[in-house]
């Protein structure tokens, strides 16, 4: 089994390049569908956030909200850091579990942090998945209903193109112009040489 990591900038195109492969026949697991999952179901991530950020993340039938959570750890980097070391262990748990199900030879794991959150150590191969800045925060502003500087704050967050590039063993460019389907083909046929 070959477990490829799919990973680039908000706004990129990640999702998109993982439809594809779903429409190929390829399980994509999505770690940051998961981590979101993981924070309202996992009662230890759900005290782990209670303790650090109290009640104020949370509404008035005690489910948490993600956009009061989001304003806050987009402008502290101390408690984004707190939530990746909170909630990215039971993200490598389940994504064990996961692919262990899986009967394909080629599993893909979908995450916007991938190599910041270390979990290119489960990955045999990176995909990086770039676009242009201006159609970066178009699909941002367009998606997420936030303004450009909320989307600018996210982009900033993260680490830039040319530091992820630098891991990559393939670079698919989703710019809304350039045909995605010929650069996967040209990647997993490399993989099965």
């Amino acid at each position: 089994m070959i477990l490829v990591g799919i990973t680039g900038g908000i706004g990129s195109g990640k999702s998109t390049v993982c439809k594809v492969l779903n429409v190929l026949g390829y399980p994509v697991y999505h770690a940051d569908e998961r981590a979101k999952f993981l924070m309202s179901a996992s009662r230890g991530i759900i005290k782990g956030l209670k303790e650090h950020f109290g009640e104020i993340i949370f509404d008035d039938k005690g489910q948490l909200d993600r956009k009061k959570l989001a304003a806050i750890i987009f402008h502290e980097p101390t408690d984004l850091k707190f939530i990746n070391s909170l909630v990215h262990p039971q993200v490598a748990e389940d994504l064990v579990q996961w692919a262990g199900q899986q009967s394909s030879d080629l599993l893909f794991i979908e995450a916007a942090i991938l190599i910041e959150s270390g979990f290119t150590k489960y990955t045999h191969k990176i995909l990086v998945v770039t676009a242009p800045l201006e159609t970066r925060i178009k699909r941002i502003t367009n998606r997420d209903q936030c303004s450009l500087e909320d989307a600018m704050v996210r982009i900033n967050n993260q680490m830039e193109d040319k530091q992820r590039i630098v891991y990559a063993d393939k670079v698919i460019t989703c710019d809304g112009k350039t045909l995605i389907l010929p650069q996967l083909f040209t990647f997993i046929n490399s993989l099965k040489k």
